[in-house]
């Protein structure tokens, strides 16, 4: 981003705009949002996007033009903590009005601050923020559409936290071995929530995938194991939380099939791999394995790993045949050969010591870890 601007700005905990959704510019539409107010900070950051979007200018009064060089459509956001500080910012960006690039504006928010303006800075070695190489940032559009999107997301987001007991599961002694996925799987609007548990070093997981039915009621549901289609008789999970795959793929009838990859140590010197593609179809959820890899040192003389040889075998699934490289990676690629792409990425959560309280973290603590999930995906 060395073309882009920056600008700290500063957020009080106060409803920055009240009113102001009668105020209606050309792009904002003229509806107020309704639904519970969001946690802060993000409630904050929505008053925030419902100014931009409504008199195109932030509390500050920073005015974001209009004018024939500023494509105001095109202006995203992102809500990502950017400098580690354990905070969320919220990210705006925008054509500058000379048109000679894209800015951005990054809000930060403090409940005993006042609104008394930013200044700016021109970032160009990053000194301001010097770890946004570490985070991953998701941008949204910043549209009316997307304001109303956040606030049913966080009217679900509310549901599950009620109902944690339905799907969290916790051991103060390990708190890294669950992970918690709130996303919408088949895209339908209505949002799905995936916890990973691990049981151990292994990588032995258990996935448990969630969904609310009519009456608003968290249910948990079917899971099917397939290997290339046909339903299998032996437990392989995939360990969903602790892989990236940066790309889904959707078939004809609108199915959206998400990488997964399921990890084995076997013992100090190998390891198992078994990838493949789970989906949501209807109301149950299949993964689907399609190949197997091994993976595994050469010991030297002295009976120590030898880290610059390594001996991988791959395989079928089903006659667990070896075959060739070139054979396992067309195994993949017939796969998803009639599918369309789409770019994806899956921001999992978890909960630390000190987010608890009384051994449980709170229902706000449970849906701001939930909003961060959902808005640090896409």
């Amino acid at each position: 981003m060395k073309n882009a601007c920056y600008i700290i700005v500063l957020l009080a905990c106060v409803s920055v705009f009240a009113g102001c959704g009668s105020q209606a510019g050309e792009h904002g539409g003229g509806e107020e949002l309704s639904g519970e107010r969001l946690p802060e900070p993000y409630g904050a950051y929505v008053d925030v996007l419902e100014q931009i979007l409504t008199q195109h200018t932030d509390p500050n009064g920073r005015e974001y033009s209009s004018d024939p060089n500023h494509d105001f459509d095109n202006n995203t956001f992102a809500i990502a903590d950017v400098d580690l500080d354990g905070q969320p910012e919220l990210i705006f960006r925008y054509m500058s009005s000379n048109g000679a690039g894209m800015c951005e504006v990054v809000y930060g928010y403090d409940p005993e601050a006042v609104l008394t303006g930013g200044k700016e800075y021109e970032v160009r070695e990053k000194d301001i923020m010097p770890d946004l190489d570490e985070v991953r940032i998701v941008y949204h559009p910043a549209t009316r559409e997307t304001l109303n999107r956040i606030m049913e997301t966080n009217r679900q987001a509310a549901i599950y936290a009620e109902q944690a007991e339905e799907w969290m599961w916790w051991d103060e002694a390990q708190p890294y071995a669950s992970q918690y996925l709130m996303y919408d799987l088949d895209r339908d609007g209505s949002l799905e929530l995936i916890a990973n548990f691990v049981q151990g070093s292994g990588i032995y997981s258990e996935n448990h995938f969630y969904g609310l039915t009519q009456e608003e009621k968290v249910r948990e549901l079917p899971l099917v194991e397939l290997c290339e289609g046909t339903q299998r008789d032996w437990i392989a999970a995939f360990d969903l939380a602790w892989y990236d795959f940066d790309t889904a793929y959707q078939d004809e009838t609108g199915v959206i099939y998400y990488e997964g990859m399921d990890y084995t140590r076997d013992g100090s010197d190998g390891r198992y791999d078994e990838t493949g593609f789970y989906y949501l179809k209807g109301t149950t959820v299949y993964q689907d394995s399609i190949r197997r890899s091994s993976s595994f040192y050469e010991r030297s003389e002295d009976g120590g790993l030898d880290s610059e040889e390594l001996e991988v075998h791959y395989y079928g699934i089903l006659d667990r045949e070896e075959i060739t490289e070139e054979e396992y990676t067309a195994v993949r690629e017939e796969y998803v050969q009639d599918m369309t792409g789409l770019q994806v990425y899956q921001k999992w959560v978890g909960f630390g010591n000190e987010e608890l309280e009384q051994g449980w973290p709170t229902e706000e603590q449970i849906r701001l870890k939930l909003l961060d999930s959902f808005w640090g995906s896409e």
